[in-house]
């Protein structure tokens, strides 16, 4: 047989000997018995429990939570059906005997060993609940390992109080129960043991999840209503009371097992504290006046309608302030401090001042603690399309919300719109929806400026993407210039140069001497001009730099500048052309300007690699200058621009009489095609 046939019959039980045991007190006792009795509220409480039992059995068979919450319906069921069978048996025996005043043998046997078995049982099934009902909640397992000896020690409790309960009520006892020697054995356990169960509840709340944290605040809710009233019942004798109590915990029990989901649990706690707030606060104002004022008066003993009169004035005028403030307090006790209104517009329009990034996600837990909404979603349009910018917090709570929603506009064009979810039950306050609306109409703003801010970062990467053609384009040239030149103009004044060496041979063979000189310095003449025309080549662009790289193409080029140049290249490898080009015309620019404008006796260029970025570094000995003075001329500028164009950044530092340095960074781009 399955567990969930098991618990589910148990609940059948419950059910049909809750209602037969009314009814069978009823016919016998008539109700004013029924109300003098503890059948009903057993039977009630029984049927309750039953209802979780069964719907707990269908959705959670193997949670042990659901089998200790039907051991303890089981047995309050089965000590109404007792109590039941004794007032048959035992007609003039009380329904309700006193401990104080009971003693078995004043009874009928039979009725005693009715009443035995019943208070065996629902001893039993009492303190099954009152630990195996906190140490397994909610999930059906202990919090962790080291609370199964509690667990463990509950068992043997449950156990054990059958022995330690016969000798007590067994129908040969002749003294009082409360009298008797083992009737405070249970007490330490009764007490020691619920008290130990409901720290393990504190324990899980603590490293508890946001979810399991509401169902635990059912319970705790639940036991701080009903403790009070369970001692209030007691101390007064008031079934009623101790009833309500136990109606309020088996709610708690089924909200947080079967629909936790569906109730917010702060917001009964708050109106729990609000309430009973108020309430002690009408019986304050009324023993001060009624009572303090009537003993000043002489009219303690007396009822003074008066003063009577003038309390309930009292409380009417007082009423909706302390309401108000009590909802402020409570609220903050529950919900934690929130931010005031004034507190959020500050740092949202702080956040504003400072940067036109506004955080969407920071703005939506500013609104979420300025105002009583539980979630807070920002939407916005994109393209025609609404996306969710920011949601806070991102886990929803589960129970259904009320939704207020927001516009957010500017200049009368819709840009989004702001969401806030309250808890179920409550509407937003007036403070806080201006509060919001403020806030909607800082986000239109944003939104333009973002709009805007897009706009023109897109404008200024159009314009980084136009610059960086038109240098892809001058480079291309400049590749296409020095090919031509070296297939073309060089190789016609080398074939020029070779048939001069032929017509000085031909000529010295004739003994031509005069003709033979002229064509030798005419031949010498060609030399300058192939040696000129490869140097020009080489300027517009080095075949060296495809071929062997940065390191080689700067170091040949150096061996040419009037003045001595280091070139410290260590770590440097192969990046596209784009790059490699870039770096080779800027320093080529930069050890210009050394030789023309600073003077300096020697140079040094650096080629670093570091973190994905490649960074080169030209630097002088010359006398310098003041770099507010700076004049920026053609080089510098285009240096600039070819940087830009790579997304690359120049720093020009100089210092009169101590030289100039200048740095270019760049990203590490690897080769995308294959060089030789």
């Amino acid at each position: 047989m399955s567990a969930a046939r098991v618990i589910r019959g148990t609940c059948l039980f419950a059910w049909l000997a809750g209602p037969l045991s009314v009814a069978i007190v009823m016919s016998r006792h008539g109700l004013s018995g029924l109300v003098d009795s503890d059948v009903l509220l057993a039977a009630a409480v029984s049927s309750a429990f039953g209802f979780i039992a069964w719907i707990g059995a269908g959705q959670q068979p193997g949670n042990r939570l659901i089998w200790a919450l039907s051991v303890f319906m089981a047995a309050t069921a089965f000590l109404a059906l007792g109590v039941a069978v004794r007032s048959v048996i035992a007609p003039d025996v009380p329904l309700r005997l006193s401990v104080e005043t009971y003693v078995p043998t004043d009874i009928p046997r039979t009725a005693a060993w009715i009443e035995m078995v019943s208070v065996v049982v629902a001893s039993s099934g009492q303190l099954v609940l009152l630990t195996f009902g906190m140490l397994l909640f909610p999930d059906g397992r202990v919090p962790s390992p080291r609370w199964r000896p509690i667990a463990i020690l509950s068992a043997v409790a449950v156990v054990g109080l059958i022995p330690v309960n016969i000798p007590v009520w067994h129908p040969d006892s002749a003294s009082v129960v409360a009298e008797h020697p083992l009737f405070h054995v249970s007490a330490p356990f009764l007490l020691g043991l619920p008290l130990l169960s409901l720290a393990s509840v504190v324990a899980r709340f603590r490293g508890a999840g946001a979810t399991e944290r509401a169902r635990i605040k059912w319970m705790i809710w639940a036991l701080s209503v009903f403790v009070p009233l369970a001692l209030l019942g007691m101390v007064g004798s008031a079934g009623f009371v101790i009833a309500a109590g136990l109606l309020i915990l088996v709610t708690a029990y089924g909200i947080s097992i079967i629909r936790h989901r569906l109730f917010d649990v702060d917001v009964v706690i708050s109106r729990t504290l609000v309430f009973g707030a108020l309430a002690v606060f009408i019986g304050v104002v009324y023993v001060a006046v009624v009572v303090g004022l009537g003993a000043l008066v002489g009219s303690a003993d007396e009822p003074n309608t008066g003063l009577a009169i003038g309390a309930t004035a009292i409380v009417a005028v007082a009423f909706q302030p302390v309401r108000r403030r009590m909802e402020r307090v409570a609220n903050r006790v529950v919900f934690g401090r929130r931010a005031t209104p004034y507190e959020v517009l500050s740092e949202f329009s702080q956040r504003v001042a400072a940067t036109s990034d506004v955080s969407f996600d920071e703005a939506a837990r500013s609104l979420a603690e300025g105002t009583r909404a539980e979630r807070v979603v920002i939407s916005i349009r994109v393209d025609g399309d609404v996306i969710a910018a920011a949601v806070w917090p991102e886990t929803p709570s589960g129970a259904s919300s009320e939704v207020v929603s927001l516009p957010i506009e500017d200049s009368g064009a819709a840009l989004g719109s702001l969401d806030l979810y309250l808890p179920p039950g409550q509407q937003l306050q007036e403070d806080d929806r201006r509060l919001a609306e403020q806030v909607a109409s800082g986000m239109g703003l944003v939104l333009r400026n973002q709009l805007l801010t897009e706009r023109l970062e897109a404008r200024v990467e159009e314009l980084r993407e136009s610059r960086r053609r038109l240098v892809a384009v001058q480079d291309e040239t400049r590749r296409r210039l020095e090919r031509d030149l070296h297939d073309g103009a060089q190789q016609q004044l080398v074939a020029l140069k070779v048939k001069l060496g032929l017509a000085k041979a031909i000529a010295d063979k004739d003994g031509a001497l005069e003709t033979a000189e002229r064509l030798q310095r005419l031949a010498a003449d060609a030399d300058a001009a192939v040696d000129a025309m490869r140097e020009f080549a080489r300027g517009v662009y080095p075949p060296l730099l495809e071929a062997e790289g940065l390191s080689s193409a700067i170091t040949a080029h150096t061996r040419r500048v009037p003045i001595p140049v280091t070139v410290d290249s260590d770590g440097i490898g192969r990046y596209s052309r784009q790059i490699e080009s870039t770096i080779y015309f800027c320093v080529i620019a930069a050890l210009d300007n050394v030789t023309r404008y600073a003077g300096a006796s020697s140079a040094t260029v650096a080629l670093r690699q570091h973190n994905g970025t490649v960074a080169f570094t030209v630097h002088d000995d010359g006398q310098g200058f003041d770099p507010g003075s700076l004049t920026r001329g053609d080089g510098l500028t285009n240096m600039e621009d070819r940087l830009d164009a790579s997304g690359g950044t120049l720093q020009l530092t100089a210092t009169p009489g101590h030289g100039t340095t200048i740095t270019g960074t760049l990203p590490a781009v690897p080769p995308q095609e294959a060089t030789s």
